[in-house]
């Protein structure tokens, strides 16, 4: 029996002979295990092999302020270690360590005491870093209340059918949210690789015009006419660039902060308070699909947005403040004003912008309180909404994701009984967890199956816009739970600098999958997650094994032709083997494969991205640069490439210099280059990389290179520092000196 969940309480009872039940408690990294109040306490026992080891002890980030305490005793019954853990306080209660020896080499059962201290229920977990068992946390420790109890499970291998039941005409968006601020070209290469359709994109009132002194100002007095004066988009207009040039439709989430301009909180506003609101969303939205109604007329194409979310976790604005049944009265008025402006607009494209109206109402009611929250609203306003944007934020264990299912599902139904046929999105799910995050979560193969398994799930039962919590890791405090690393903050996250996560490689081929219809399947198992699409003769899936053992799965489809096998890692998608659709898979445990199958003819298609720019260098320097190589072919293609050509000046090296059977899904590969420059002073020296389709010698492809060397190199530095003094910066391009005011 395996007992799973979050956020339930146990109580085990034994019957029978001593010794004859055993059972384990699995701990996870970062997780708390047991909630203890003042005066609570367990004793649990773990296993230590090595003769040296770390011990680690946490707490769950919480306020107020609660205290927990776990003391480590060795076999002897000698204290080896004691922590004090602080709720409140990050330095104190996160993944706490302390690296224990002993002299023997044997197995042998140490034991922790567990307590609980003032302030209310603790939430404490341990574990070591040694482990008697593969977990997709990369860490995984055993605990018993005794070391008679303890055993290590196995789990037997599987057979699992997937039946293909037949095309539908459903099609899914992935998405994500939070914009790129820094490095967005390497970031906007990251996202066309992950095919996105959608973003969640936050807009609030902090753009409006500002008087000199900070203070807001209304654009006008008059919440019926808009000053476009009164308006800045410019860092709206920037955003938009990200979009547009990835061929992005975002739903644009029009939420309220206190630095906006009307900086009463929404659950005061009055009827003038809410229509100026309602102006703000009406003045978006014609900025957006139509920039000709603006005064004076703005000359450019409109931009693509799916729809408008009408303030952002209403459970936030509002419950602070409002019991639910006071919220949900005046987010039913708030919402009622912005779309009766929206939908009575006499111009037909800023009508047709859909309404998006986000399904969470109350924290404290946990799950029902979205079900209680968004009935009210479709019996109320069902006609003005358009998507129901259905929030998760309540599960964060592998064995819950067909909750994701039932919970569309229960939407959908729910829709179903007002006689309403509305699109479900996601906005921001994730893996549950606040502040501070860890990276054996949130870096490792567990958050790549979670994702996986979470969108497959929701897509299946019927949602169409699947938006992930973040891109990119939090520049500013210790969340990360984005696609793409940002700046390591040890000890929570110490990935590398926008390094791809091993859940961007879920949401690749999630993305891959979305650009076909979508098929209907059925399979009768748990912890294992599918999805599957067709389009113009080409079958893709996913199969996701998030299972204890070795799984066999066989595909029932009618036709029977050839597919290549992918395995999905925590760093790449590498494929591995090409059989029949009717031949078994063979998926080992905590592993996610992709299947691509093409019925018609295929043909790669070389593409390159990059330039190697190197000014100013010294005279035979070694110069380090790299360009990437991609097939951008048919889906079942695949790519046999190689240099054939670059500049006769210099020593040059490539990793690698060619390759073979690069397929789409398995694009882009980076290519190191090395480069020794001649010993030539005030010298230019430029030329191409030449790379070429082995298969197609007319489809090649050429990067540029560019180096240059400076005679007066140290000197120009020099001299450059010392007039910035007096206001002129001096530039030196090969014989000419310039100058410019600065």
């Amino acid at each position: 029996m395996v007992a799973f969940g979050t956020g339930f309480s146990y109580d085990l009872n034994f019957k029978g002979r001593d010794y004859d039940w055993k059972f384990v408690i699995t701990a996870f990294p970062h997780k708390g295990l047991f909630r203890l109040r003042e005066g609570d306490s367990i004793k649990v026992f773990f296993k230590v092999r090595n003769k040296v080891f770390r011990f680690y002890a946490t707490e769950e980030f919480d306020s107020p302020r609660r205290d927990g305490f776990i003391d480590v005793y060795d076999d002897q019954n000698n204290k080896r270690a004691g922590f004090h853990l602080i709720s409140n306080n990050l330095d104190s209660c996160f993944q706490q360590s302390i690296d224990l020896e002993r002299d023997i080499d044997e197995d042998v059962f140490w034991y922790s005491i567990l307590s609980g201290g003032s302030g209310g229920s603790a939430k404490l977990g341990l574990w070591i870093n040694q482990s008697d068992y593969s977990y997709p946390t990369g860490l995984c420790t055993f605990i018993t209340t005794n070391p008679e109890y303890y055993f290590t499970p196995s789990f037997k291998e599987r057979n699992i059918e997937v039946k293909v039941n037949g095309e539908t005409s459903r099609v899914a968006y992935t998405g994500a949210a939070g914009y790129p601020y820094l490095y967005t070209d390497i970031v906007s290469n990251y996202t066309s690789e992950l095919s996105l359709k959608t973003f969640n994109k936050y807009v609030s009132w902090r753009w409006r015009e500002r008087e000199a002194n900070g203070n807001p100002r209304n654009d006008d007095n008059d919440p019926f006419h808009i000053n476009w004066d009164g308006f800045n988009f410019d860092s709206f207009d920037e955003r938009f660039s990200f979009f547009k040039k990835l061929g992005i439709q975002p739903i644009l989430n029009l939420e309220w902060s206190n630095d906006c301009f009307l900086s009463k909180h929404p659950s005061m506003w009055n009827e003038d308070d809410i229509q100026e609101y309602a102006e703000f969303c009406l003045a978006t939205v014609i900025h957006c699909v139509a920039p000709d109604l603006e005064e004076p007329p703005i000359n450019r194409s409109p931009y693509s947005i799916i729809g408008i979310q009408i303030l952002g976790e209403p459970n936030i604005l509002l419950e602070e403040k409002l019991d639910i049944d006071s919220a949900l009265e005046k987010y039913i008025d708030i919402l009622r004003v912005v779309s009766e402006r929206i939908k009575s607009y006499p111009d037909e494209r800023v009508r047709s912008v859909k309404i998006v109206v986000p399904g969470i109402g109350s924290d404290e009611l946990g799950e029902y309180g979205k079900v209680y929250w968004i009935s009210n609203i479709l019996r109320e306003l069902g006609d003005y909404i358009d998507i129901v944007s259905w929030d998760e934020y309540y599960k964060w264990m592998l064995e819950e994701l067909d909750n994701y299912g039932s919970d569309v599902r229960e939407i959908v139904d729910l829709m179903a009984r007002y006689r309403y046929d509305k699109e479900v999105a996601m906005s921001e799910f994730n893996l549950r967890g606040g502040i501070p995050t860890s990276q054996y979560f949130f870096g490792s193969r567990y958050s790549e199956l979670y994702l996986f398994g979470a969108i497959a799930n929701s897509v299946n039962n019927g949602m169409k816009y699947a938006i992930y919590y973040s891109l990119v890791d939090s520049w500013y405090e210790p969340r990360f739970k984005g696609l793409i690393s940002s700046q390591p903050m040890p000890p929570y996250s110490t990935i590398p600098f926008l390094t791809r996560k091993p859940q961007f490689y879920s949401m690749k081929i999630l993305g891959e999958i979305c650009k076909g219809f979508l098929l209907d399947l059925s399979y009768d198992v748990s912890q294992f997650d599918c999805i599957a699409s067709y389009d113009n003769g080409v079958y893709r899936m996913g199969l996701s094994n998030r299972y204890e053992s070795t799984s066999i799965v066989k595909i029932d489809l009618d036709e029977d032709f050839k597919i290549k096998v992918y395995s999905v890692n925590e760093d790449s998608v590498d494929f591995l083997y090409e059989t029949r659709s009717s031949s078994p898979i063979v998926i080992p445990p905590w592993s996610m494969y992709y299947i691509e199958g093409n019925l018609g003819e295929v043909k790669s298609d070389l593409n390159c991205n990059g330039e190697l720019i190197w000014r100013n260098v010294k005279p035979n320097s070694v110069l380090d640069g790299y360009f990437y190589i991609e097939n951008i072919g048919d889906p079942f293609s695949m790519l046999n490439w190689s240099i054939i050509d670059y500049p006769s000046w210099g020593n040059w090296s490539f990793n690698p210099s060619n390759g073979r059977n690069l397929t789409p899904i398995g694009s882009p590969i980076r290519v190191n280059v090395t480069v020794v420059i001649p010993d030539e002073r005030n010298k230019v020296f430029n030329g191409y990389i030449t790379i070429s389709n082995l298969d197609d010698r007319n489809d090649i492809c050429k990067i540029p290179v560019v180096a240059s060397t400076s005679k007066l190199f140290n000197r120009i530095s020099f001299i450059n520092k010392w007039f910035i003094l007096f206001g002129i910066e001096f530039e030196y391009n090969r014989n000419l000196w310039t100058y410019k005011k600065i």
